[in-house]
């Protein structure tokens, strides 16, 4: 069988991020790789969601989602609206070099401002558009892979494993025979969370 310390590389100390020591000279003999093992599982037990607070974050993100559609459809009928003030300053302005109020010059000029102008207001309107579903699908992936990472844990492969480590954890302290795992945000946030027992978030609310 790999042990888990090939597969993480926690007490090789070739993969040293997530770990250190505070005895690196007998961490290895003093501290059994099951019980390094043991208290990063247990670590990813926690931060799994029970069904009550499955429940209440599916809402928030549902309501998060209607709230970030009715900003979105406000800026963009704002930018909508001075995206065409524009093009009618252009067809003035167009009007006004036919009719010889500007040299050729002041005409390119002021156009060419008009045209970056209108240029940013068009991204801004793009990127309304994509921010949503990128912000939700984070939200969402991130619940995943909390509700997951036990269970993602044990199917692993040994680059994986490691992988997970690097995501969940900033570091690992061995201090005797006891193991301190330090989570990486917001991770720590969910191992700190006080459980919801009726669909509501605790006082350690985090994610709104």
């Amino acid at each position: 069988m790999t042990s888990f310390a090939s597969k993480t590389k926690l007490l090789t100390f070739t993969y040293s991020a997530p770990f250190n020591s505070t005895d690196a000279s007998t961490s290895s003999a003093s501290i059994r790789e099951e019980i390094i093992e043991k208290a990063f599982t247990d670590f990813l037990k926690r931060l799994a969601f029970n069904k009550q607070e499955n429940q209440f974050f599916r809402e928030w993100i549902k309501q998060s989602f209607l709230n970030i559609t009715d900003f979105k459809e406000r800026e963009s009928a704002i930018l909508n609206l001075r995206l065409g003030k524009i093009k009618k300053r252009l067809s003035k302005l167009a009007d006004a070099y036919i009719e010889g109020v500007f040299d050729q010059q002041t005409y390119s000029d002021k156009r060419s401002e008009l045209i970056l102008e209108e240029k940013e207001i068009q991204e801004q309107i793009a990127n309304l558009k994509v921010s949503e579903n990128k912000t939700m699908g984070k939200i969402e992936k991130f619940l995943e892979l909390a509700n997951n990472a036990y269970l993602s844990y044990k199917l692993a492969s040994e680059d994986q494993r490691r992988d997970l480590v690097k995501v969940t954890t900033s570091n690992l302290v061995a201090e005797g025979k006891n193991v301190v795992i330090k989570p990486k945000y917001p991770f720590e946030l969910i191992e700190k969370r006080r459980k919801i027992a009726d669909g509501r978030c605790g006082e350690n609310r985090t994610l709104d």
